[in-house]
């Protein structure tokens, strides 16, 4: 069975192409260009380095699903469902968050992506032993730290871009046990992209539109989360 995974909700676009569980080939491209001139001619080069494969072939396709850069999500999922429908073929779509926990699934930490969305709010989740606890949703920094704070028995470790934008206020009001992932690790990974999505095996309408926080609705408190 061939399967192709599409990155597109940061930075980087990405595919990776599958055959069953095996990863064939991985492409990526962060040059300053948008998804739209990027994740076509990705495709395209895998199938080229493939040798034997087309599009006809693909058996399902995943695709980040959100939260991330509206854009490119947006991109991504148009680009997947032109692929997909002339041939059927199936698309999953998955948490970016989800994604992104499993870049360090195999830490024995409480795992918590946290994802830039800025004014001082990241979208975030937590994940334990592969459980995830909440729908996705954003919060701010500040309100997240604290919670944090209140359970300094448990270890921690972040990771997702909000890490660039967060680490020095992280470090310097954390006050449990954490560690950052490091940069091989830290972002979205279209290899992660599909072992989630191979999991949830789910069908997906719908952009992963992220739950309001209950922050927009008046100060929040750990309570509440």
């Amino acid at each position: 069975m061939l399967i192709l995974s599409i990155e597109s909700s940061g930075k980087k676009a990405q595919g990776s192409l599958f055959e069953d569980e095996k990863n064939i080939i991985n492409i990526e491209m962060s040059m300053g260009l948008t998804h739209s001139q990027t994740l076509l001619p990705i495709i395209s080069e895998l199938f080229f380095l493939s040798k034997k494969y087309s599009v006809k072939d693909l058996k399902k396709i995943i695709i980040s699903a959100g939260p991330g850069s509206f854009t490119g999500l947006r991109i991504g999922m148009a680009i997947a469902k032109g692929l997909s429908i002339p041939y059927g073929i199936e698309v999953i779509g998955v948490s970016t968050l989800d994604s992104l926990s499993e870049n360090v699934s195999n830490n024995e930490r409480v795992v918590i992506p946290i994802m830039d969305a800025r004014a001082n709010r990241v979208f975030f989740n937590i994940y334990y032993k592969n459980k995830k606890y909440f729908k996705d949703m954003s919060i701010d920094i500040e309100v997240l730290t604290k919670c944090i704070n209140k359970f300094n028995k448990l270890k921690y470790i972040f990771v997702g871009d909000g890490i660039d934008i967060y680490n020095d206020y992280l470090s310097n009001n954390l006050k449990v046990d954490f560690i950052f992932a490091n940069k091989n690790h830290r972002y979205q990974d279209a290899k992660s992209t599909f072992i989630v999505g191979m999991k949830n095996d789910e069908k997906i309408k719908l952009i992963n539109y992220v739950e309001k926080s209950k922050a927009e609705k008046g100060k929040p408190t750990c309570s509440q989360y």
